[in-house]
């Protein structure tokens, strides 16, 4: 793997623990902790690789229950396995691949 990928995909695990971080010392299913996240979505942000500035209140949930599953490294994106480029990168993921749509023909 190339540095430049474990960089970025560093800097996005950062990026996300930075959005999570107040809210990893709470138990899960704390009260208010939804409507917290909801006010995190409703903000812009600069996100690593990518032109998105909004994050969804069930992204922001999943990477707290990755995070408390599996810490810091959890947050990271997955590594590509196969053998064609990522045709998208996102933060979210990785390797998704281009399915036409019922329009573009």
């Amino acid at each position: 793997m190339k540095d430049t990928d474990t960089d970025h995909r560093h800097a996005v695990a950062l990026f996300r623990y930075g959005l999570i971080a107040d809210l990893v010392h709470l138990p899960p299913g704390t009260e208010g902790l939804y409507q917290r996240l909801e006010e995190k979505a409703a903000k812009d942000y600069r996100i690593p690789g990518t032109r998105r500035t909004r994050v969804a209140p069930e992204t922001l949930r999943d990477w707290l229950k990755r995070y408390r599953k599996g810490g810091f490294d959890a947050l990271m994106p997955k590594v590509c396995t196969n053998r064609a480029p990522c045709l998208r990168p996102s933060p979210i993921g990785c390797c998704r691949s281009k399915r036409p749509t019922p329009n573009s023909r």
